[in-house]
C-alpha cells in the first residue's frame, strides 16, 4: 500500500512558537507511519500550522486534502473580528478546520464545517520530566541568575508569553490582556509576591510594573527595540522556568491556546487562566475564570496564604495532559486525523 505523504507548512523560521509546531507535527506524522513531503505538488495532504498566514490556492486546484490549524481563535459571527477577510475567502473552500480546542470546534461546528479536534503539540517529555526532584529552588534562582535576595519567601507568578504588538513595543497585544494581569497584580501585597517574566517582547508590561512598582523580575536582557531575536529563550529554558514558578497566570482575551496551559499542566505547575481557548479542557473550571474581579481574589489568597495550593487539581491537569500528550498518544491523534481527511 502507498504511504500517504504530507506536506507540512505555516513555520515562521525564527524559533518561536510556529517554528515548535512545525517540528513536533513532523515528528508525530512520521511517527504515525505518513511520509514528509518537501512539495506540495507531490503530497496527498497539505497541513498548514497557522490558518491565517495559508494563501496557497493551488492546492485546491490540485484537489489536495487540505488542513488548516485554528492557530488563533477563529471568531467570525463578531462584528470586529479582524481576520473576517481572510476567513471569508477560505470557509467556503474543501477544508478540514484543525481546531485544538472544544471551544473552537463547537464554534466552527455551527456553520457546517469539517472540523477535528486536535490539541496543540508539546515535547511531553521535556515539560513532564525535565528536572529531577532533587533540584532545589535555589538551584533554579542560580541557573537563572535570579538573586535570592529579591525572591525571599514571596510566591513567584509566571508569565512567559509575549505582551506588547511587534509593530510598536509600547501597546500591549489585545489578544493576550497584559492590562489584566497588572491590574489584578496591583492589589496584592508587594512583599508576598514575585512576578517572573522571561521570553520577548516584554516591553509593555516591563514598563507598567515599573510606573505602579509590581515587583518583578526579568530573565533576560531589557531592550528599548524589538528583542526577538535577543530573548526568545529555548524550550528547555522555559521547561525549567515552570518549575520554579508556583503559579502560572494567563489573562489573555483571546486564545487558541495557550500553549502554556498544556506546558503547566504536564509540568505540575499550578495554572490559573481566563476562559479562552483549551482552558477548559484541560484545567479544572475552578481555576478558569470569566470575571476578573474572580480571579483577582482566588490570586490575591494564593499570595496571601489564605487559599492553599490544590494540589490534587494539578495533579488532575497533569493525569489529563498525559493522556492526550504522552507518547504516542499525539501521533496516534495525528494519524487518525490524517486518515479521516483521506477517506472523504
Amino acid at each position: 500500500m502507498k504511504m500517504a505523504r504530507v506536506f507540512i507548512s505555516g513555520q515562521e523560521n525564527v524559533g518561536w512558537s510556529l517554528d515548535y509546531d512545525h517540528a513536533y507535527i513532523s515528528a508525530a506524522c512520521k511517527e504515525a507511519g505518513y511520509a514528509l513531503e518537501s512539495a506540495m505538488y507531490r503530497s496527498d495532504i497539505v497541513h498548514n500550522i497557522s490558518w491565517s498566514g495559508f494563501n496557497n490556492i493551488f492546492a485546491f486546484w490540485l484537489r489536495k486534502k487540505v488542513l488548516l490549524t485554528c492557530s488563533n481563535f477563529i471568531e467570525p459571527d463578531k462584528s470586529n473580528y479582524s481576520l473576517l477577510d481572510k476567513w471569508n475567502k477560505l470557509k467556503d473552500r474543501p477544508i478540514t478546520w484543525l481546531c485544538p480546542s472544544s471551544k473552537q470546534k463547537k464554534l466552527l461546528d455551527r456553520y457546517g464545517l469539517k472540523t477535528a479536534l486536535l490539541p496543540f503539540f508539546i515535547d511531553y517529555g521535556l515539560f513532564a520530566g525535565n528536572i529531577e526532584e532533587t533540584v532545589t529552588r535555589e538551584e533554579l534562582l542560580q541557573e537563572f541568575a535570579i538573586p535570592e535576595d529579591v525572591v525571599q519567601a514571596r510566591m513567584l507568578i509566571g508569565s512567559f508569553q509575549r505582551d506588547s504588538l511587534g509593530k510598536d513595543l509600547n501597546v500591549q497585544k489585545w489578544q493576550k490582556n497584559p492590562e489584566m494581569l497588572v491590574r489584578m497584580l496591583s492589589f496584592l501585597p508587594r512583599e508576598r509576591f514575585l512576578l517572573l517574566l522571561a521570553g520577548p517582547r516584554r516591553h509593555y508590561i516591563r514598563k507598567r510594573c515599573r510606573d505602579l512598582g509590581i515587583p518583578h523580575w526579568f530573565v533576560g536582557k531589557e531592550t528599548a527595540g524589538d528583542d526577538l531575536a535577543i530573548n526568545t529563550l529555548p524550550v528547555e529554558a522555559i521547561a525549567r522556568l515552570y518549575r520554579l514558578v508556583d503559579v502560572y497566570a494567563v489573562t489573555s482575551a483571546s486564545e487558541g491556546g495557550p500553549k502554556a496551559i498544556l506546558e503547566c499542566a504536564a509540568s505540575r505547575t499550578l495554572c490559573l487562566s481566563t476562559d479562552v481557548g483549551l482552558a477548559l479542557d484541560y484545567l479544572d473550571p475552578s481555576f478558569v475564570f470569566s470575571d476578573e474581579n474572580a480571579y483577582g481574589r482566588y490570586l490575591y489568597g494564593l499570595v496571601t496564604g489564605e487559599v492553599a495550593c490544590p494540589a490534587a487539581y494539578v495533579e488532575k491537569a497533569f493525569l489529563g495532559c498525559r493522556q492526550k500528550h504522552a507518547p504516542p498518544a499525539q501521533a496516534h491523534a495525528l494519524g487518525k486525523v490524517y486518515a479521516d481527511s483521506l477517506a472523504l
